[in-house]
């Protein structure tokens, strides 16, 4: 193997990507990645037949997933540190604004600045709204395809505000991943806050949760609870 780690062209190559069966555990496919990209820090999403993934070069890079072949990449801006979400054949970025970028394209579909607030965390996609919080500890609910803002909880409750989602009926579930926050239950159709649930144990521990018909099922570092869903 060539090592390429001081090359300087861009047609030179260092880094490869690779698909494998996992039900004979062989190599489908590898493909070089391009030089300058870096083979730690990669942030990856499968939607389909959409390989998406980021780096720490600021670089978000789709790929066919049958055959690896990269469909485009593009610099992603401010931040990096994110999983890419990916649906309705968009792909979500968040960071200083919300951005949506057409999966097949890399063209840019739609922004949403946070008008004054702090930028956007990891959104969540739920049949066609995305919800996402703010590093002020909003909540905020967007629609989809026109990124129009459906709603904006700017305090949901006491400490950090919920980082990921679950839809249950009428009832948006978020957990937070610091443990000042917890549980929120909120309205879908509007973001009001109904109840919040907070342990007050095992302090540096993310919130996780779950649903199961009637139940919420969430842990809390060592910790497990039923809550009711409702």
């Amino acid at each position: 193997m060539t090592d390429l780690n001081d090359a300087k062209s861009a047609t030179n190559y260092r880094k490869g990507v690779a698909a494998i069966s996992h039900t004979t555990r062989k190599t489908v496919w590898v493909r070089m990645r391009d030089w300058g990209t870096e083979n730690w820090d990669v942030e990856a999403s499968v939607s389909g037949k959409h390989l998406v993934y980021a780096d720490s070069k600021y670089n978000l890079t789709v790929r066919d997933t049958a055959t690896g072949n990269q469909l485009w990449t593009k610099k992603i801006g401010d931040d990096w540190s994110w999983t890419p979400t990916v649906a309705a054949g968009l792909v979500f970025l968040p960071g200083e604004q919300l951005t949506a970028v057409d999966v097949e394209t890399g063209r840019t579909a739609w922004t949403l600045s946070p008008n004054g607030r702090r930028g956007f965390d990891n959104p969540t996609v739920i049949d066609d709204v995305l919800y996402a919080h703010d590093y002020d500890r909003g909540v905020w609910a967007v629609h989809v395809r026109t990124g129009k803002r459906i709603w904006l909880n700017e305090d949901p409750g006491d400490g950090d505000a919920p980082t990921t989602f679950l839809r249950a009926g009428k009832t948006l579930y978020g957990a937070s991943y610091m443990d000042s926050g917890g549980i929120f239950a909120m309205e879908a159709k509007t973001g009001e806050t109904r109840w919040v649930y907070n342990d007050s144990k095992t302090p540096g521990e993310p919130w996780l949760v779950a649903i199961s018909g009637n139940r919420l099922l969430v842990t809390h570092g060592y910790e497990i609870y039923a809550l009711p869903a409702v």
